[in-house]
């Protein structure tokens, strides 16, 4: 354990909050957490209340700074780690990322150094997060090339891209699945011939997908199309949350989530997608709002991870119910393990949740599963923090604990360079959704340096749409505009959406999704899609981008099972649900303008 990790042990043996140690130091909650995080070193006069407040031995808490045999680390040793301690995130990652390359190079065995090519030298990047991080390490992240008739004369690096998920592409091709799992890929007469007795069902000549995945949507607006709320004349975010959304949400009942939800999931299985990541909110109605959304999602058949918003908007007996059903319902799902159904531990934003709402949400979470918050989507997200609590918004979260490989940050348009450098160091995931900023003019997120970090930064829908390619052409010409550049945000945007929303996936799922490979998920959809230009793998991320629509979707296959072929549902009375629906939307939308419809 580090030094930062042996404080916080030893407060969690005594129950003490991080705000009780802070009051007993004379310092700041968020000075305790850098302390315990390794980004700051308490003071002489701190350190000597530290020993006493936590009732230890000094040589307990610095029993890991001293090598084997008992020797202490020499004054030298000494300076050198303060110097490091001292430095920002990005600086520490550079000097580990020299150090390692140095100790590797002590390792070889051949004294010489390997040739270095000759001609014009570029660097060649492993990957495409690489490529253009200022962190880069040589032979980790980049090789050295010399500029020849394969690599154009001009280019400045290049970068070598492997694995696709619409990889191998077939000209007649078939999947085979068994149970909730693919089992091989290959020629149509292949496969055939080789599962004689399979169930054949026939794609007539469309394209054979993997189901999309969304990674941030909100059920509860799922009966908001059309509507229009008297008075709603919003100028600022603030006012489009308050008088739109929080205003729908605080009429919603449990019969009107359970409509929000099927709506929302017809629509997904409509447009190919196979699985959600939902953050709910219905402050009308709080308790079993998650599990009834579960229940619909189970009744569907739509693979779905769920969070309900913790927020104070509307005080502290709904917040504490908000909390309450995060808690439960990720109980819950650890408890049943089901490979449909995930949790996460859901967040309004910043500027509605203060730090002792965020120690309540950590300590009733416990460990069980990730974090998924919305993160400067405007600009008073990022005027709160700095305004209220002395930092910007990524450092509060990473002095509450909210950051990490399993926490997922919605928009994060206004963060600085070093909070992303932070989200790279934690392993936080990050989810862009620009139809929605556009719509709510909150401006544009930095998805190429987020991209360029390295950071796992993921694709969603937010409101109103579930159509994932309709997204996808708003992200290419969104990002060109921002940039002012006509020669960006292709790679990015496919790679964010066949890429990194099944690494995302991965972190919760068992099973692989958005592939069609051996082993995966069996998440399969048909499109509809006749080309009028040449199709081939060479272009057909230029037909999903420019062609393909979510309304081309005319087979869904989720976990093996058929749930919606050549544009039927199947298994589901559709008819009986979308008038249920339209009932509970009259209803809703009636309270919100004291009027019937």
């Amino acid at each position: 354990m580090s030094f930062g990790e042996r404080i916080k042990f030893r407060r969690g043996e005594l129950k003490l909050s991080r705000g009780e140690l802070a009051g007993r130091l004379g310092v700041s909650p968020s000075a305790v957490s850098n302390y315990e995080n390794g980004l700051s070193f308490p003071k002489e006069d701190v350190m000597l209340r530290l020993f006493d407040s936590l009732e230890t031995d000094p040589n307990q808490l610095f029993r890991d700074s001293f090598r084997g045999g008992g020797q202490a680390l020499s004054s030298e040793e000494q300076t050198l780690l303060r110097k490091f301690r001292e430095l920002s995130p990005l600086g520490r990652e550079t000097v580990q990322s020299v150090t390692e390359a140095l100790w590797a190079c002590r390792q070889e065995t051949s004294p010489l150094p390997a040739e270095r090519p000759e001609g014009r030298i570029i660097p060649l990047y492993h990957t495409l997060a690489a490529a253009g991080c200022v962190s880069a390490v040589p032979g980790e992240d980049f090789d050295e090339i010399s500029v020849t008739e394969q690599v154009p004369q001009t280019a400045e690096f290049a970068v070598r891209i492997s694995g696709d998920a619409m990889a191998p592409y077939l000209e007649d091709g078939a999947v085979v699945l068994d149970g909730g799992m693919v089992v091989e890929a290959g020629p149509l007469a292949q496969m055939r011939a080789k599962y004689p007795q399979a169930e054949f069902v026939d794609a007539r000549g469309g394209v054979i997908m993997p189901g999309l995945i969304n990674v941030h949507t909100h059920i509860y607006s799922g009966l908001a199309r059309g509507l229009a709320i008297d008075g709603f004349r919003p100028t600022n975010f603030f006012e489009v949350l308050d008088g739109q959304w929080w205003n729908i949400d605080r009429h919603l009942t449990l019969d009107g989530t359970r409509a929000c939800a099927y709506a929302t999931v017809l629509d997904c299985i409509r447009d190919g997608v196979t699985t959600i990541f939902d953050h709910h909110a219905s402050f009308g109605e709080i308790p079993g709002s998650l599990f009834a959304i579960k229940d619909v999602c189970h009744e569907v058949g739509i693979r779905a991870n769920l969070c309900y918003e913790v927020s104070e908007r509307d005080g502290a007996e709904k917040c504490a119910q908000a909390i309450r059903e995060n808690a439960e319902f990720a109980r819950w799902a650890r408890d049943e393990d089901d490979d449909m159904i995930r949790a996460m531990f859901g967040g309004h934003a910043l500027f509605t949740i203060s730090d002792k709402t965020f120690e309540e949400m950590v300590r009733a979470n416990d460990g069980m599963t990730g974090f998924h918050i919305h993160v400067a989507e405007g600009m008073n997200d990022v005027y709160d923090s700095l305004r209220n609590y002395g930092c910007r918004p990524v450092n509060r979260l990473l002095y509450n604990g909210i950051l990490g490989e399993k926490t997922m940050l919605g928009h994060c348009i206004h963060i600085s360079p070093a909070e992303m450098d932070i989200l790279r160091e934690t392993g936080t995931m990050v989810c862009h959704n620009p139809e929605s900023n556009m719509g709510n003019a909150v401006g544009c997120s930095p998805v190429l340096q987020l991209y360029a970090r390295g950071i796992l930064l993921g694709l969603g829908t937010d409101a109103y749409t579930h159509d994932m390619l309709e997204s996808l052409k708003v992200l290419l010409p969104m990002q060109r505009h921002n940039a002012c550049d006509p020669n960006v945000g292709w790679c990015e945007a496919m790679g964010m959406l066949f890429r990194n929303n099944p690494a995302i996936c991965a972190r919760y799922f068992q099973k692989p999704l958005g592939v069609l490979e051996p082993g995966a998920a069996a998440d399969v959809i048909v499109m509809d899609y006749k080309p009028f230009t040449p199709f081939s793998a060479e272009n057909i991320d230029g037909h999903m981008l420019f062609g393909m629509m979510g309304k081309n979707c005319r087979t869904t296959i989720i976990n093996g099972k058929l749930v919606y072929r050549d544009r039927e549902f199947v298994g589901i009375d559709e008819d009986r649900i979308n008038a249920w629906c339209l009932e509970q939307s009259k209803k809703l939308w009636g309270r919100l303008n004291h009027r019937a419809y």
